[in-house]
């Protein structure tokens, strides 16, 4: 349940900062 928890978090915060990045092209 941690490691979901830290993954998640990771994946949001990847996301926030890769939406304007690589991820939106």
């Amino acid at each position: 349940m941690y490691q979901l928890s830290v993954e998640q978090h990771f994946d949001a915060a990847h996301f926030l900062r890769g939406y304007r990045g690589k991820c939106e092209a």
